[in-house]
């Protein structure tokens, strides 16, 4: 489970999220180290840039693995999330680098903004206003590419914060894959085993006793994550975010249950067939 933790370590880092300023960058694999298949492409895009009012200042960065493959549904609904996940909708975009550019400045804008509005009151306000997303594919197989999104945000204050979202693609039509893996009747069941294995494999927890002592939650109020699971090459990552269920310090709990484990809960949206073919 190495790259899902460098990617969930990593959204905990500010340092690790400084993206690159570079424009468009060479043709690369989109599932790079992970699981190549050789199937799905992607162009490495990356714009910076920052704006200064007054005193304070204001930097957005943005880095994505854009799908540079022929027009398709998967390429399609792949775009479309990334735009959604950068607060772009319903815009097309000659290439990634149109896109990031475009994302990049209206976040500037959106801050310039804000930041004129406090210096009309506090004319010597001093702060430094950071956005920065990093967006690629983490996982690929003969059925399922999973993507990811890192963002962060700090406009002030102690800390900033960090938001980690991600999605699975069933390859042959572009639809996602979230709880509807599961059967309805069972997810009391996977909800179980998400509890177990984050208490276990997260927080290292012995008991529920010692569980509860790490979360903001009741035990018996334990919630599933707000974002849906997603296919990973070892199972089925289940990823809160801060402050979901623990304090800021805890980071970001998560879990890989392997896909041996979960077999008996999915749906016929990941059958028995599908699920092995996955696999391999």
């Amino acid at each position: 489970m190495k790259l899902i933790y460098s990617v969930l370590i990593a959204i905990c880092c500010s340092s690790c999220l400084l993206l690159t300023a570079s424009c468009s960058g060479s043709k690369s694999k989109g599932v790079g180290e992970v699981h190549a298949t050789g199937v799905f492409t992607t162009d490495s895009v990356g714009y910076t840039d920052s704006v200064v009012v007054g005193k304070a200042s204001g930097i957005c960065s943005v880095s994505v693995m854009y799908p540079d493959g022929k027009e398709s549904v998967l390429v399609d609904s792949v775009r479309g999330w990334i735009g959604a996940q950068l607060n772009v909708r319903d815009k097309k975009f000659n290439t990634g680098e149109d896109l990031v550019r475009f994302a990049v400045k209206q976040q500037l804008d959106s801050t310039k903004a804000e930041l004129d509005a406090i210096m009309k009151d506090f004319p010597d306000y001093e702060s430094q206003y950071d956005n920065r997303w990093n967006i690629g594919p983490m996982y690929e197989s003969e059925k399922v590419l999973t993507y990811y999104s890192n963002s962060y945000c700090y406009m002030g204050g102690a800390h900033g914060g960090t938001l980690f979202k991600a999605v699975t693609f069933k390859k042959d039509n572009g639809e996602s894959i979230g709880w509807n893996m599961f059967k309805p009747s069972d997810m009391d069941a996977v909800k179980a085993l998400v509890k177990t294995a984050v208490g276990k494999d997260y927080f290292k927890a012995e008991n529920d006793s010692l569980l509860e002592e790490c979360l903001l939650v009741k035990l018996n109020d334990f919630p599933f994550p707000a974002m849906p699971p997603v296919m990973v090459k070892e199972g089925v990552l289940f990823s809160y975010q801060q402050y979901e269920i623990a304090p800021y310090a805890a980071g970001m709990p998560h879990c890989v249950i392997p896909y041996p484990v979960l077999a008996p809960y999915f749906s016929g949206v990941v059958d028995r067939h599908f699920f092995y073919l996955n696999l391999h």
